[in-house]
């Protein structure tokens, strides 16, 4: 590893470093922390100015960032990964909405409480785009998992129940969660 990054809203990243990092004894010294308003800042121009190669084959990891975009910041951040060279990777979650009108209200209920407290999801994939989503943007998925997929490959036995409540939480909110592991293909650099 020749850099780390850290990108994310600054009051997330004082949060972040301050209160669970620090405060667990983690040694956050060889990390370069890059505040950025996602929705009117460039984060990759933030993050070359701040000594990243976009030459260099890297690894992005985007958890729980995507779906607080529109649609435009979506394809624009995804775009600037993809900008990166040939074999980047991005591994990155992404909530998916389930064809089920039976949960249509409970999940239209579960949007309105997260606008309640500011973080509205913005952005969904409709069960089934992943591919020409993605593909269009010049990535190839590697791999894609759902939230029992998820369960199955990363819960230790002793751990079902607290998996199972996962699940719930997702499948109650008429919610996919999918979990993606992504390369910069053909046509990048």
């Amino acid at each position: 590893l020749k850099a780390w990054f850290e990108v994310d809203a600054a009051n997330n990243m004082v949060m972040m470093k301050k209160s669970i990092l620090e405060s667990a004894g983690i040694d956050t010294s060889n990390t370069t922390y890059v505040p950025v308003d996602f929705a009117t800042e460039s984060w990759l121009e933030r993050l070359r100015a701040r000594g990243f190669d976009p030459s260099a084959r890297s690894l992005f990891i985007m958890e729980g960032v995507i779906n607080y975009l529109d649609e435009e910041n979506v394809k624009t951040t995804l775009s600037m990964v993809a900008s990166s060279a040939k074999g980047t990777i991005l591994a990155m979650t992404c909530l998916s909405l389930e064809p089920d009108t039976k949960r249509e209200g409970d999940r239209w209920r579960f949007e309105k409480e997260l606008k309640k407290i500011g973080e509205p999801h913005l952005w969904f994939l409709r069960k089934g785009q992943h591919d020409q989503f993605f593909g269009s943007l010049g990535f190839e998925i590697l791999e894609m998992l759902d939230i029992e997929a998820q369960c199955k490959k990363y819960t230790p036995p002793n751990m079902e129940f607290a998996a199972q409540q996962y699940r719930d939480n997702f499948v109650h909110s008429g919610r996919g969660y999918m979990l993606l592991l992504l390369r910069v293909g053909a046509g990048s650099k």
